[in-house]
């Protein structure tokens, strides 16, 4: 483990230390209050200037008096004028793609840069080193079939082990825990909390404990909401801190709780991105703890310059109270689609849904919480035996969502997961137009 640290470290000297260099800038920026915004602000506006000068779709706002008139920009957005974000000064230089199915199933690309990828590489150093990650360790990627053809000896030289997780079963599950015991040395897991909690099942039906001899030194939850149940299961099979991490493909690392706070705020990655939250129902600054749109600038994406971009995220800011004075997300609630509404069309966070269904976790392998009307709701759910809690149930749901919520309960074999390999849990088919 300690070569393939060498090995990494020294084929960044040779490359004058790049990655070294982000990584101490983004050291800097997160953990020290007085340097901090004076060089946020530099980046910020080095970015802004770049692409006012070199990208057809910004260089109408040079004008702009204030970096809060540039204009909110989305996915569609992006796909209908693909072009016109492409900086000039990188037609002739190498870009790199980076695609994701997104949550509706219609791909989504982008172009970045080198200096974007040798950020995003800092980032992931920076951000895993915090929650007990070191380079070179092995490392076990629980995900879709799509990195499995990655190059072996990359993955080889940076230890990484993928495992997939579209035939995630009882066997391959087994696997991977025999994996896990046969090494004392230490071992990382990052995953999907839904590959997590078919691991958690698993081992709750064979009454397992936790390994006696393998050693993981941390557990990232990436893409989707880990409910605290799941966490603590974690957490007591595995004796690892868990920590979840808000990222996405299109960009990298944005926020990630801390190992050692309990109050599961994130820790927002200000170094490498500006994040701002906007009313849900207007692009005004959403208040203290409101939750709101979360929008993200990449400040380092000079290749294909992103600026307010609506990430579809819903989260909210908590009052300053990291040493360097940094705002941190108080929550992220998940995607704008999965906000659902009680019967009278006041907003209820998707969270609440794990809180109604926890007691009743013996009982399911998988459910699926959907709102099909303002106030007509569809539960389906996957039992491990007969459910005669049913009417106890929707007792508990109109407790929340209003006495006249209309809520049908289906029984099916399997909740199927998306492309990327997430299985949503809530699903918003109503558009609320008042």
């Amino acid at each position: 483990m300690n070569i393939r640290k060498n090995i990494f470290w020294l084929t960044d000297f040779i490359n004058r230390g790049q990655i070294k260099n982000h990584l101490n800038d983004i050291t800097e920026i997160q953990e020290n209050e007085n340097t901090s915004q004076q060089i946020r602000d530099k980046h910020l506006n080095g970015l802004v200037k770049h692409a006012i000068a070199t990208t057809p779709f910004y260089k109408g706002y040079g004008n702009f008096k204030s970096f809060h008139e540039f204009p909110i920009i989305d996915k569609n957005i992006i796909r209908n004028n693909f072009d016109c974000f492409t900086s000039k000064s990188y037609l002739n230089k190498p870009k790199f793609t980076v695609s994701t199915s997104g949550s509706t199933g219609v791909p989504f690309r982008l172009y970045q840069g080198k200096i974007k990828k040798q950020r995003k590489t800092a980032d992931l150093i920076y951000f895993s080193k915090k929650a007990g990650y070191t380079v070179g360790h092995k490392l076990y990627y629980l995900e879709s079939w799509r990195h499995l053809g990655n190059n072996l000896l990359k993955s080889f030289i940076k230890n990484l082990h993928y495992v997939d997780i579209t035939r995630f079963n009882r066997i391959e599950i087994q696997k991977l825990i025999n994996k896990l015991e046969r090494t004392t040395k230490p071992q990382n897991i990052v995953g999907l909390p839904s590959a997590f909690e078919e691991m958690c099942n698993y081992l709750d039906e064979i009454n397992y404990y936790k390994p006696k001899t393998c050693r993981i030194t941390s557990i990232i939850s990436v893409s989707e909401f880990l409910d605290e149940d799941l966490k603590k299961k974690l957490e007591r099979y595995f004796d690892s801190k868990v920590v979840s991490r808000y990222s996405n493909e299109e960009m990298g690392v944005l926020a990630q709780q801390n190992r050692f706070n309990e109050d599961e705020t994130f820790e927002v990655n200000w170094a490498s991105y500006h994040v701002e939250i906007l009313k849900i129902g207007s692009d005004e600054p959403a208040d203290q703890g409101e939750l709101g749109r979360i929008i993200i600038t990449d400040l380092f994406n000079y290749c294909m310059p992103i600026i307010r971009y609506d990430t579809g995220d819903i989260g909210a800011f908590e009052e300053k109270s990291t040493s360097s004075g940094l705002l941190k997300l108080k929550t992220i609630e998940g995607r704008k689609m999965d906000i659902l509404y009680d019967t009278e069309g006041n907003l209820i966070s998707p969270h609440l849904i794990n809180t109604i269904f926890y007691k009743y976790g013996k009982h399911f392998k998988q459910f699926q919480f959907i709102q099909n009307a303002k106030n007509q709701y569809t539960v389906k759910l996957n039992t491990k035996t007969p459910f005669f809690e049913e009417n106890k149930l929707i007792r508990d749901i109109k407790i929340d969502f209003g006495d006249d919520a209309i809520i049908n309960v289906i029984y099916v074999d399997e909740i199927p997961t998306l492309a990327s390999g997430k299985r949503r849990k809530v699903v918003n088919n109503y558009i609320k137009t008042d």
